[in-house]
C-alpha cells in the first residue's frame, strides 16, 4: 500500500470487534504528518505486527494515539517501523490497551523519538523483549512513557535503545507495579556507585516514577542511574528507591540513599546560597545530613569537647597582668585573680560557646 501524499491506510475510529492483523508481506508506504498508517481513536479487540514494514520519511510509521484495544498489541518476528519527525516512529499517546509486547521489532526515526507513548495506560504487563532495537533523535528520548500506567511489569530490560541528543528512555510521572531493567541498558559500566561516571551522557528520565519493585537491576545500580545519569535534580525517585529497601527491611541502605540524594542537591547548585551551601556541607560531613546517628552523637561530643577546650584556655590565657580570661571572682571571697579549677573552667566553656547548654550552667563566681 503506498501514497506519495498522505497515508497509505487512513482508518481513524476503525472498529474491529476481533483483530486485526498485518502479515509479514504487508508493506505500508507513506507521506506527511498523519503516518503511513492512521488509527487514531480506533477500537480493536486484538492488533498484531507480524514482520511487516512501515515507512514514513516525513511523519510517523503508525500514529495510533488514543486507540483502545482490549485485548493485546503485539510487534514481532521483524517488524520494521521508520518515521519522521517529533510524532514518533510509533505513537501511542493516550493509547489504552490491555497487554503491550514489543520483540523483534526495529523502531527507527533520525529526528524524534522512536516509541511516544506518553499517558498510555495498559492494564496488565507491557515489555520489550529480544532483538529490539529502538534507535531516536531528539533531547526528549527514543522512548517516550511520560505519564504512563502500567498495571503490571514493566519490562525494559532486553530493549536496544541510541539516542545522540537527549534521553533513552523517559519514565518521568510514569507508574507501574514493578520495573524489569538492567542496568547496561543506560550505563555500558553498570557501575554501583555514586562516583563519577565515563557514560553519564547516556540519560534516563525518571522524576515522578513510581514503583513497587525493582527487578533485574540492584538498588545500588539504580542509586547509580539516580546519581550520574540524570539531566536534573529530583527529589522524588531517591525518596521512592528509599521507600523500597524500607519495605524490604533494610534501613541501612535506604539512609544511604537519602544521604545521596543530599550529595545530588548540593551538587547540581541547588541546595541555596553560598552560606546555606557552606552549612549544608558542614551538617553533612559531621552528621551524615541527620541520617547517621552514630555520627550526629559523635558530632556533638566533638562540639562539646571543643567548647570545654575554649573555656580550659580561657582559664590559663592572661589578659591583664595579674588576670585571666576568666577566674574567680570577689563574691567567692576570694582575692582577685585567682584562677579557676579546671572542672571549672570546663564548665564555663561548654556555657558560653555551646547553644545547646543551659543558660547560667557556669559556676556564678566565674568571671570572662
Amino acid at each position: 500500500m503506498t501514497n506519495e501524499s498522505g497515508p497509505a491506510l487512513h482508518a481513524n475510529r476503525l472498529h474491529v470487534q476481533n483483530a486485526l492483523l498485518a502479515r509479514p508481506d504487508f508493506r505500508a508506504t507513506g507521506r506527511g504528518r498523519r503516518g503511513a498508517i492512521q488509527l487514531r481513536a480506533a477500537r480493536i479487540g486484538h492488533l498484531e505486527l507480524i514482520g511487516s514494514v512501515l515507512t514514513n520519511d516525513s511523519g510517523p510509521a503508525l500514529l495510533a494515539d488514543r486507540i483502545r484495544i482490549e485485548g493485546a498489541f503485539f510487534t514481532h518476528s521483524g517488524l520494521i517501523a521508520s518515521g519522521t519527525g517529533e510524532s514518533g516512529a510509533i505513537q501511542l499517546t493516550g493509547a489504552h490497551i490491555g497487554m503491550l509486547g514489543m520483540e523483534e521489532t526495529t523502531l527507527t526515526n533520525q529526528s524524534g523519538p522512536a516509541l511516544r507513548a506518553e499517558v498510555l495506560e495498559v492494564d496488565g504487563d507491557a515489555w520489550v523483549g529480544d532483538k529490539l532495537t529502538a534507535s531516536g533523535n531528539a533531547d526528549e528520548g527514543a522512548i517516550i512513557l511520560r505519564g504512563a500506567k502500567i498495571g503490571g511489569r514493566l519490562d525494559l530490560a532486553h530493549a536496544s535503545i541510541s539516542n545522540p541528543t537527549g534521553l533513552l528512555v523517559d519514565l518521568s510521572r510514569a507508574t507501574a507495579t514493578a520495573l524489569l531493567f538492567t542496568a547496561d541498558r543506560i550505563c555500558p559500566a553498570r557501575q554501583d556507585n555514586t562516583t563519577s561516571c565515563p557514560h553519564e551522557e547516556q540519560r534516563i528520565g525518571v522524576t515522578g516514577f513510581v514503583c513497587t519493585t525493582l527487578l533485574g537491576i540492584t538498588w545500588r545500580e539504580w542509586l547509580h542511574l539516580l546519581r550520574r545519569h540524570t539531566t536534573d535534580y529530583a527529589p522524588s525517585p531517591y525518596q521512592q528507591l528509599a521507600g523500597i529497601e524500607r519495605a524490604a527491611g533494610h534501613d541501612g541502605n535506604a539512609r544511604l540513599v537519602l544521604i545521596t540524594q543530599q550529595q545530588d542537591l548540593h551538587a547540581r547548585g541547588q541546595a541555596g546560597g553560598r552560606l546555606t551551601r557552606a552549612v549544608h556541607t558542614i551538617w553533612g560531613m559531621l552528621a551524615g545530613y541527620g541520617y547517621r546517628a552514630r555520627r550526629t552523637a559523635m558530632a556533638l561530643v566533638i562540639a562539646l569537647l571543643l567548647a570545654g577546650m575554649l573555656g580550659l584556655w580561657a582559664g590559663h590565657w592572661v589578659s591583664t597582668p595579674g588576670h585571666h580570661a576568666a577566674e574567680r571572682t570577689t563574691q567567692t571571697g576570694d582575692p582577685p585573680g585567682t584562677p579557676c579549677s579546671p572542672v571549672e573552667q570546663f564548665g564555663l566553656g561548654i556555657d558560653r560557646g555551646l547553644p545547646l547548654a543551659l543558660p547560667g550552667s557556669a559556676p556564678s563566681a566565674i568571671s570572662t
